[in-house]
């Protein structure tokens, strides 16, 4: 069971070392203490270390958690939205709310147009999607390499 509390972001009854890294928690910004101090010589090294090292070691750590979150078949939040949005979309066709989903269209539209994106495209994706999804079938395919 997960409960927010002052100390930690998220808490999990389920994990008994509130200092692993293993179960996500994470303390929220603080007085620094000796044993999360960096000495000087490992600041300094850190602060020599080129771009080209510090996006090698970001890509190791990705690469880790990547192969991590597969072993433990964790879904990403991709996963959840795009079930999601595939609910919304082919619940409002479904019932014939088509003011409702032209709304949604227009909501959303206006967001991705915010972030950048060309408006008349975003028309265009969302519309792809709402044919594709008001075909009943489910668009998603299985997740071979989470059975394995």
């Amino acid at each position: 069971m997960r409960s927010f509390d002052s100390e930690w972001r998220i808490s999990d009854s389920e994990h008994d070392d509130p200092d692993s890294s293993e179960n996500g928690l994470r303390r929220l910004a603080g007085p620094p203490t000796i044993e999360g101090a960096i000495s000087q010589k490992e600041e300094e090294h850190m602060a020599r270390q080129s771009q080209r090292e510090r996006n090698a070691k970001q890509r190791e750590r990705q690469r880790l958690l990547r192969d991590r979150h597969k072993i433990e078949r964790r879904p990403a939040w991709d996963d959840f939205a795009r079930i999601l949005l595939f609910r919304v979309i082919s619940g409002l066709l479904k019932t014939g709310k088509l003011t409702k989903l032209g709304e949604l269209e227009d909501e959303l539209v206006g967001e991705l147009v915010t972030q950048g994106f060309d408006e008349r495209a975003a028309y265009e994706v969302f519309s792809a999607l709402v044919e594709q999804y008001g075909s009943g079938d489910s668009p998603f395919r299985r997740k071979v390499h989470l059975v394995h």
